[in-house]
């Protein structure tokens, strides 16, 4: 009995992390911009806090995207 060559290819899969539409618009920035406007110093406790959650639910958001295109696969 023969055995065939067995090939095993790997690749990556980009899938963009954009909550909303207005995250299109942070694509166009430096990265300096974006990290130094994370790090706001006026920022209060709810505005931290709105920003976590918000990526948490990108987070579940994307997981979900994930998931999807691992089956397609």
């Amino acid at each position: 009995m023969k055995q065939g060559l067995i090939y095993v290819k790997e690749f990556y899969v980009i899938i963009p992390y954009y909550v909303n539409e207005a995250d299109t618009d942070q694509v166009k920035k430096p990265r300096r911009s974006k990290f130094m406007d994370t790090l706001n110093a006026k920022d209060d406790i709810e505005t931290i806090v709105a920003r976590y959650r918000n990526f948490v639910k990108g987070q579940k958001m994307l997981n979900t995207r994930i998931a999807l295109i691992q089956e397609g696969l």
